[in-house]
């Protein structure tokens, strides 16, 4: 299967049209997730947070609901399918097999080409031949000409046609003699470069105590550690700040180049109200506990002050801005989007001539997220603000909507909602019976889950006994439209919350970090199919198409049950275009009750990069159901709930998650899957 070349960024100031061709593919991708077994669930009922442990819920048949990951893969084949050569700089890993690997070469060009500048080159460049029948994913590990220790802004580019394209990360090997990168197919050329001059600036925030995600950190210019508040009580009058003893450490240990600011934030409107009618006094208390953490800035979010308080918040700004200098400590303020076109409480222009930069809080709601962004911009664009001061924060949280009530919650939690089953199944179930397999949050009707052109992301609604849910999931295709607005307006940089290491938020950080190195964003839609909802039974046939071969199809599904008695275990697999999760119901056929039965436990492989998830109203097992066959074998049933042996996880062609995505551009079509993988195998690593 070619490979087609991604699309080029836009620049233009006007919205992106979202029906653009280029917006996606038409083929799918080529290469199979891998599935493997979740770690101990928790559930995140009514009321709960999914935060900590909680007592498992039982249905009344004592079943247990399995949640399943089938990630984004970065797990390698355990093959060297070849060295280009006997002592060559270049080195190709994973794909194809090593009966097909020969012919491989690669060439280093007496000279360089030109280097646009704010980059620098690391290795010569290499033309790399790799015979037709021979496919990706791949790895490459490419020789520098010096050592480095000094690893970040490192990436794979390629030489074409006169001009350097950005092809991959890398990460550096062999003690900083070499660096390695993943990337889709082999390119025809390959170099390494620096980038020495960002296009944008990168901003990070964490919570106190916490570490940022080590993707991240190579582009980041500030880590913003929350943790001070103005203090309550008499203290908080008397300008007091309250703050996390040693917050700042665990960040500043494994920031590397990136500076670390003292972060400063109250959603109590009284408290930061109390904070500036107190100013030196909290201008002092913040210079003190900047200085004493080892800080090297400030960042002050006090959004949620209202308009009456504009000229004392600015005088307070200036005050503390005056206070930190004399440290030298760096200051960034900021800013919402609520406050509205005009700024509320947050006079931008002054703001951005006393602080370093503004930091951008875009409005919470994802349905008016692009129109209120953009005309808040054009009229602080209009009313002369310096925007390339400001950053806009980006939220890698997905958002859920009860009613007026909205809250932020996890992919993690929003994708376990999508793949909770229905259990309600009619007893006792027959040998060879057809039974209607239904979601529990996912109508009947197609498409359950779908892009939303409004909003910029995938979306899906359901009704549960507390109202309508309606919830949009943030991911790395959401988070390029949200780029695309700081592109659009010429904003100075992008901040991403939270940005600490956590597997349960999307990654995004190879889209972040193509932004503020060259500035490009590319707009993609997710590949349709991976948005319809997949029925995969360890036995029997479900009726209606394939899986992940087009995305017309309801959420309900007819299964015929096997003609051998016994409990068999069925998975419904959802995604968002870039993860796969699946939760699983076991049901017995030809006893005399249709309850699931748990399964005996598994042993939980660990595929590096993967995510683990944490079910949504779904109960606990005490032992885990056993995984499903491997991505190459047929289905076969199971038998009973006794004795399964160890599953082992086996990838189909050795994957490693392609860089170039592969959504399809109507979602009327229908892509023909790669020949090689069987019905019910997704054609291709997700969302890759």
């Amino acid at each position: 299967m070619t490979q087609e070349p991604p699309p080029r960024a836009r620049r233009s100031p006007d919205r992106p049209d979202l029906d653009r061709p280029e917006l996606g593919r038409a083929d799918a991708p080529a290469y199979a997730p891998v599935l493997f077994e979740d770690e101990p669930l928790r559930p995140r009922g009514r009321g709960g947070d999914g935060r900590g442990p909680r007592r498992p819920r039982r249905d009344d048949g004592g079943d247990a609901g399995l949640l399943r990951i089938l990630g984004a893969i970065v797990v390698l084949g355990v093959v060297i399918v070849a060295l280009v050569l006997p002592g060559s700089p270049v080195r190709l890993i994973g794909g194809g097999t090593a009966s097909t690997a020969e012919g491989i070469t690669a060439k280093a060009r007496a000279t360089l080409p030109a280097v646009p500048g704010g980059l620098t080159a690391l290795s010569k460049l290499y033309d790399i031949n790799v015979p037709a029948g021979l496919k990706g994913p791949w790895t490459i590990e490419v020789a520098l000409t010096q050592p480095t220790t000094d690893t970040s802004n490192l990436a794979f580019y390629a030489y074409e046609s006169g001009r350097w394209t950005r092809i991959a990360p890398v990460a550096p090997v062999k003690d900083g003699k070499a660096v390695s990168g993943d990337v889709g197919s082999a390119p025809g050329s390959i170099a390494v470069l620096r980038r020495t001059g960002l296009a944008r600036s990168l901003g990070l925030i964490v919570n106190a105590g916490q570490v940022p995600d080590p993707r991240a950190l190579g582009s980041a210019t500030i880590v913003a550690v929350m943790a001070g508040t103005p203090a309550a009580g008499a203290a908080g009058a008397a300008g007091g700040l309250e703050i996390t003893a040693g917050a700042v450490a665990s960040a500043a240990k494994a920031a590397g180049s990136a500076k670390v600011y003292l972060g400063v934030a109250t959603e109590d409107a009284p408290a930061a109200v109390r904070a500036i009618a107190a100013s030196p006094a909290h201008v002092e208390a913040i210079a003190t506990l900047a200085r004493r953490e080892a800080a090297a800035g400030v960042f002050l979010d006090y959004t949620v002050l209202s308009a009456a308080q504009r000229d004392a918040f600015t005088a307070f700004v200036r005050a503390l801005r005056d206070r930190l200098q004399r440290d030298q400590l760096g200051l960034v303020v900021g800013v919402p989007a609520a406050a509205g076109a005009n700024g509320g409480a947050f006079d931008w222009a002054a703001l951005a001539g006393v602080a370093d930069g503004l930091w951008l809080r875009a409005t919470p709601e994802s349905a008016t997220y692009y129109d209120e962004m953009d005309r808040l911009l054009a009229a602080r664009k209009e009313a002369g603000a310096d925007l390339a001061k400001v950053s806009l924060v980006i939220d890698r949280r997905s958002q859920e909507r009860v009613g007026a009530q909205q809250r932020l919650i996890t992919l993690r939690e929003a994708l376990t909602a999508a793949s909770a089953i229905d259990r309600a199944v009619e007893a006792p179930i027959a040998a060879g019976a057809n039974v209607t397999l239904r979601a529990q949050h996912l109508a009947d009707a197609s498409p359950v889950l779908r892009w939303d052109n409004t909003a910029r992301a995938v979306t899906f609604s359901y009704n549960d006994t507390d109202g309508q849910h309606s919830l949009w999931l943030e991911n790395r295709y959401s988070a390029a439209f949200r780029l695309d607005v700081a592109t659009r307006f010429g904003l100075g940089g992008v901040v991403v919350t939270p940005a600490r290491q956590d597997d349960a938020l999307p990654d995004v950080w190879s889209t972040v970090t193509t932004y503020v190195q060259d500035g490009s964003v590319q707009l993609l839609r997710p590949f349709g199919p991976y948005l319809a909802p997949c029925w995969r039974p360890a036995s029997g046939a479900v009726e209606g198409p394939a899986c992940w071969t087009t995305d017309s199809v309801s959420a309900a599904r007819t299964w015929r049950a096997p003609a051998e008695v016994g409990v068999y275990n069925v998975d419904l697999v959802v995604s968002d275009g870039t993860t796969f999760v699946a939760q699983q119901v076991a049901l017995r056929v030809g006893g005399a009750s249709a309850r699931p039965t748990p399964a005996p436990a598994a042993t939980t492989p660990t595929p590096a990069g993967t995510a683990t998830a944490t079910p949504t109203r779904t109960p606990t097992p005490s032992a885990q159901p056993t995984l499903p066959p491997p991505p190459t074998g047929a289905p076969a049933p199971t038998p009973a709930a006794t004795a399964t042996p160890r599953p082992t996880v086996v990838p189909t062609a050795s994957p490693t998650p392609a860089p170039t995505p592969a959504p399809t551009p109507a979602p009327t079509a229908a892509p023909t899957p790669a020949a090689t993988f069987p019905p019910g195998q997704p054609p291709g690593p997700a969302g890759q």
